[in-house]
């Protein structure tokens, strides 16, 4: 009988310790995540304030206490953007998507690095890998498109553009790379009716009047072109492109008005 009550004690000690162990264990990681936290917001403030150095110090004690956290290691990817440190960033956001691989955005910052860092291909994997995360990320969607464009992959490239469109209403970006496609392509109507659209949802877009302007000189419709790049001066004052093409446009015109008067001419 005693000897069973001597049993039940040590068991009911070698429990208490248990718990209390659990309890300590519990309460020692919450503790450091609240630091983490803690020193998280410290890192922002510190940001906006322009001392990005001070910001990493504090972040990476915060991921010395919390290295699971992939908000740390994402923070700590955009403070290394700022200082130019585009190798160490691409790590941190790597980490970052490791441990959080559904979510796209650290993927894509990744894919941004290495376009820093003038690694165009390693980039396209990256923004690959973001939009397997997720099809509807748009961001990735137009870099993808952008890559395409890059190496004359027309078709594939359109087929991308294509994709934000259907995705979201809202994107004359989109629309005027299509219609640089279907220029490229000889679709000359479609071009225009791209162009047309990416002003409905930007009346004020300097680039896509620029880009029509030049459309509608490729067509011969000078006087049509002449007002695109007219327009686009009106929302973008000194905008260099269209100033240079309405220049030349009217070259052409004195050229072709001097032309006649110049037969038979004293030399």
């Amino acid at each position: 009988m005693i000897e069973r009550r001597r049993l039940s004690l040590v068991f009911l000690g070698l429990a208490t310790m248990i718990v209390i162990s659990f309890i300590w264990i519990y309460f020692s990681d919450y503790r450091k995540m609240k630091l983490a936290e803690s020193l998280h917001g410290q890192s922002v403030t510190l940001v906006e304030e322009g001392k990005t150095f001070e910001a990493e110090v504090k972040l990476e004690k915060a991921i010395d206490l919390a290295p699971d956290d992939p908000k740390l290691h994402f923070s700590l990817g955009r403070v290394l953007e700022k200082e130019g440190d585009y190798g160490r960033a691409r790590e941190s956001f790597e980490r970052a998507s490791d441990l959080e691989p559904a979510n796209p955005e650290p993927l894509f910052e990744a894919g941004r690095m290495a376009v820093r860092q003038g690694e165009n291909r390693e980039s396209k994997k990256y923004f690959e890998k973001a939009k397997a995360a997720d099809p509807a990320h748009l961001l990735s969607l137009y870099q993808l498109g952008y890559q395409y464009l890059l190496e004359r992959d027309l078709d594939g490239a359109e087929e991308l553009f294509n994709q934000i469109v259907e995705l979201s209403a809202n994107e004359p970006e989109a629309y005027k790379n299509l219609a640089f496609i279907y220029t490229e392509k000889g679709m000359m109507d479609k071009a225009e009716k791209s162009l047309e659209k990416a002003l409905e949802l930007r009346p004020g877009y300097a680039e896509a009047l620029n880009d029509l302007g030049n459309l509608m000189m490729m067509q011969g419709r000078k006087a049509e072109a002449k007002s695109a790049y007219e327009k686009a001066l009106r929302y973008r004052p000194g905008y260099e492109d269209a100033i240079t093409n309405l220049r030349y446009l009217e070259l052409k015109k004195s050229n072709a008005s001097a032309a006649p008067g110049t037969e038979g001419a004293e030399p």
